[in-house]
């Protein structure tokens, strides 16, 4: 619903001088006839505090002490920005000046000196085998002492790997050249130039010097040996146990006979206690079988034939175990209440068993049991 509007209403002041009558307009606020007027009243009435607290306070001139601060902080930054820009064109200019020759003056050319380490031709820099550049400096190439050591490492193992099979085959440790030493494969692996080669060479060289022993030929050539107590762990493992073996012969053979003898005492001892065990358990089958056929109600006669017995209780592969039935008969010889006899069996004499006990059998088993 649209709000209303004042409307114009016109006054005439009266004047004291003879001038024309003067009309003043005023607006009268119309009035609503509601209470939805009321916010639109309150937000006009803030907005205008609002204008009039900024218009205050733009123009309100800062303190002495603020636009001190202002003043410093607008210097520091021109001052920052002015050595920045000096420092950056310093930069790019020496960067842009040449290296000075052996025969220039760095005053008096206009040009960088040569550092140490470093040679300079035509204004440009070049460090010798051993530095790299960096930035205007030629400092030393940690590259070239790995190289170096890895190259010690090669030489070493190669040269007492030698000597290492010189002992092994009882020959003299022989003085090796050094043209046989240097591996271009390996120094491929390394990525050395030309210029770095001999550089490394020495390096390495000195490395090894007090771990090898080094010697000049009669044609002013290095030669170089491994010493025995190090050339000694170089040898392969099949030399050190034949050379082990070797120095140890009588030991090692008395020390076989002596493991040998005492395996072979409790591998009988053992089979003569399986024996035993295995003997004891057919007597106890034959003692039962025996008692069964004394009682008559079976019906069979109260005797057995000992060999029949004996092919009907052995497993086939203990039958040509002579001992273990042979064990069975002296326990059976020994029991009083078995008799032992020769008998006239289908025309042919046979040794029988016959239980002639009283009573039930009591086993040793049993009897332990109770």
């Amino acid at each position: 619903m649209p709000l209303p509007q004042s409307s114009p209403v016109c006054v005439a002041k009266p004047s004291h001088y003879a001038s024309p009558v003067k009309f003043e307009t005023k607006y009268e606020p119309a009035s609503t006839p509601t209470s939805s007027g009321k916010p639109d009243k309150d937000r006009r009435h803030k907005k205008k505090q609002h204008h009039s607290s900024g218009k205050k306070r733009s123009g309100t001139p800062l303190s002495l002490k603020e636009q001190i601060v202002q003043l410093i902080a607008i210097l520091l930054t021109a001052a920052v920005v002015y050595n920045v820009t000096l420092t950056a064109i310093g930069w790019f200019e020496e960067a842009r000046r040449p290296f000075c020759d052996d025969q220039q003056d760095p005053l008096r050319d206009n040009c960088r000196p040569c550092p140490e380490n470093g040679i300079c031709r035509g204004g440009e820099l070049r460090c010798i085998p051993g530095f790299r550049r960096q930035g205007a400096l030629c400092v030393p190439d940690k590259q070239i002492d790995r190289n170096a050591q890895n190259l010690a490492d090669f030489v070493l193992n190669k040269v007492c790997k030698i000597s290492g099979d010189s002992l092994c085959r009882n020959e003299d440790i022989s003085w090796i050249p050094e043209h046989q030493i240097w591996d271009a494969s390996e120094e491929e692996k390394m990525g050395l130039d030309a210029e770095n080669v001999l550089l490394v060479h020495e390096k390495a060289l000195q490395l090894v010097r007090d771990k090898l022993n080094i010697r000049i030929d009669d044609f002013g050539l290095r030669e170089f040996r491994c010493p025995i107590a190090l050339a000694l762990t170089y040898q392969p493992i099949g030399c050190r146990i034949r050379k082990l073996i070797k120095a140890n012969i009588y030991g090692i053979f008395i020390a076989s006979f002596i493991v040998i003898f005492v395996s072979v005492y409790i591998l009988r001892y053992l089979q003569s206690r399986r024996l035993v065990t295995r003997a004891e358990e057919l007597y106890m089958q034959v003692c039962e079988v025996l008692e069964e056929r004394s009682t008559g109600s079976s019906g069979e006669t109260k005797w057995v034939v000992a060999s029949r017995l004996r092919d009907h209780l052995l497993l086939p592969s203990e039958r040509k175990v002579a001992t273990l039935w042979k064990e069975v008969e002296r326990l059976v010889q020994e029991d009083s209440r078995i008799d032992q006899y020769p008998k006239l069996v289908n025309g042919d004499s046979r040794v029988v068993w016959e239980w002639q006990g009283e009573g039930t059998l009591r086993t040793p088993n049993k009897d332990s049991k109770r």
